[in-house]
This record gives structure tokens, C-alpha cells and sequence, in this order.
């Protein structure tokens, strides 16, 4: 079988089709038998295969021998077993890397909405602490729709130059309440 490579060869140099498909079926169960001692799966061992091959009908030329061949394939299929092993790894690694950056990601949104969470219920509960004009005055200046002085003014029955120096003592007191909830210490109930 060897004693006919010289002239098959010849014949895949020629660009013989026929002799091509032979040289492949002699020396395909090596270069699997190779890929699969790599633990690599069968489309691996096809993508394995299919470069070697490619490499070869490269480099066909310079090999003349029949146990050149041989080992030639033999050291060209290791190559590109440790070379795809090695481009498996990186990418195992990029995506573990993805998928840990978009999971530290998502715990950093999931922390951040639970301090908003957090923080909104601090505010419900200092709220309580606080006088009712107080908490109706900050539920109106911030409750998000747009504020008529006057019309606040005549609601909470404070004149309309009184409702931004009662806004802030109503912050200073919410904040106090705040800070007191923060120590653990249960705020006294605020008159207005």
C-alpha cells in the first residue's frame, strides 16, 4: 500500500480527483483516530480532518515518502488538535467572561433597585412620622404633577410666600426622621 504512494501522490499533484479521494481514505482513520484521542466530538473531528487535509494538499509537494506522509500527518493533526483545543479555551473563557461581566451586571442593577426600593420605603415610613400639612405640602410639591401655588396655598391654608420656607422645614424635619430611622431609633410623631 505504501510502495504506491510515490505515484499517488504524483497523480494529487496532478490534480487526479480519484487519487485525491484515495490518499484521503488511507489517511483519514489516522488523522481521527488523533482528533478523537483529543476528546474532541465527531463535527470537531470533521473541522480537524478538513484543515489537516486542506494543509496537506498545501504542502503535498514537498512529501515524497510514505512514512513522511505518515508523520507528517500525524504531527500536523496534533497541531491543529492543540490549536483548536486552544481556541475553545479562549472563547470558553470570553464567553465565561460575558456571561460573568453581564451577571455582575445584573446584580449590580438588582442592588440598585433594591436601594431604590429601599430608600422609597424609608420615605413612606418618615412620611408617617411627619405632621399631615407637612406630608401633604411634600406630596404635592413632589408628587410629580405640576403645582399651583395658589391653588396649594389655598388647600393647605398658608399664604403663597410661606410655601417654600415650609417646604424646607418640612425637609429638614423629614430628614431628621430619616436619620433617626437610619439609628434605629423610633422617630416621635411630628406635629406640623
Amino acid at each position: 500500500m505504501e510502495s504506491d504512494l510515490p505515484q499517488l501522490i504524483t497523480q494529487c499533484l496532478a490534480r487526479d480527483q480519484r487519487a485525491w479521494a484515495t490518499l484521503v481514505d488511507r489517511y483519514a482513520p489516522l488523522v481521527y483516530a488523533i482528533a478523537r484521542a483529543h476528546r474532541f466530538d465527531e463535527a470537531a473531528c470533521d473541522d480537524v480532518a478538513q484543515t489537516v487535509f486542506a494543509n496537506l494538499a498545501r504542502a503535498l509537494e514537498s512529501i515524497r515518502e510514505g512514512q513522511a506522509l505518515a508523520a507528517w500527518l500525524s504531527t500536523t493533526t496534533r497541531r491543529e488538535c492543540w490549536r483548536l483545543a486552544k481556541a475553545r479555551s479562549r472563547q470558553r473563557q470570553l464567553i465565561d467572561a460575558k456571561r460573568d461581566t453581564a451577571t455582575e451586571a445584573q446584580a449590580a442593577a438588582d442592588e440598585r433597585e433594591v436601594q431604590r426600593i429601599e430608600a422609597a420605603h424609608r420615605v413612606r415610613l418618615g412620611l408617617q412620622h411627619l405632621g399631615e400639612r407637612c406630608r401633604e405640602l411634600i406630596h404635592a410639591l413632589f408628587g410629580g404633577a405640576a403645582v399651583d401655588y395658589q391653588v396649594l396655598s389655598a388647600r393647605l391654608g398658608i399664604p403663597v410666600g410661606s410655601i417654600g420656607p415650609t417646604r424646607q422645614r418640612c425637609l429638614a424635619k423629614l430628614a431628621q426622621i430619616l436619620s433617626q430611622l437610619d439609628g434605629s431609633t423610633r422617630p416621635a410623631m411630628q406635629a406640623d
